[in-house]
């Protein structure tokens, strides 16, 4: 482990870790610098999602409740807000690549791409330029797969307990 100036390590990308104490004298990991003198940064780009981004927004919630000072609270929480959004649709949009998979959106899309080919291929194709019948069956196979996907995303959010619990703590601090 890497320790300067309170950093730790390791570091992931563009991500710092900072050792700073909590209320009680604890130490706390946080990735906002708990340094007076060095401004707190409001970099989303610092934020990573999933399971360990779960667990960094909720420190930074935590370093919330033991900021006294107004000006750094205000900061803290507009960071705050950037990185649940980010949290937010980072995990929206793997639940529903979840989805997409579990109702074989993908599947049925590159069978939908060869079935097109096949029929474009087709010597009647000039004649008629229409999908034909296993086309069509795949199209309706998609569009009710595709329906399927934002219930599944849902549940799959839901089932989330990671990100329960980030957007509990979050509403908690924007009452």
């Amino acid at each position: 482990m890497l320790f300067i100036f309170g950093l730790i390590g390791p570091c992931i990308g563009n991500a710092q870790v900072y050792r700073c104490p909590d209320v009680n004298g604890r130490p706390m990991y946080s990735n906002v610098s708990c340094d007076p003198q060095r401004p707190i940064g409001m970099n989303p780009s610092n934020f990573s999602g999933g399971g360990a981004g779960g667990a960094s927004v909720i420190s930074l919630m935590d370093s919330l409740r033991a900021e006294k000072d107004p000006d750094k609270r205000r900061q803290l929480t507009q960071s705050i807000r950037l990185n649940v959004a980010t949290y937010k649709a980072k995990a929206t949009a793997e639940a529903i690549a979840k989805a997409e998979k579990k109702a074989g959106v993908t599947d049925l899309e590159e069978q939908l791409k060869a079935s097109l080919e096949a029929d474009r291929a087709s010597p009647s194709w000039p004649q008629y330029r229409s999908d034909s019948n296993i086309t069509i069956s795949i199209r309706q196979q998609l569009a009710i797969a595709r329906q399927q996907v934002g219930k599944l995303s849902e549940n799959f959010l839901a089932s989330d307990t990671d990100y329960a619990r980030v957007m509990a703590r979050f509403a908690g601090i924007e009452n």
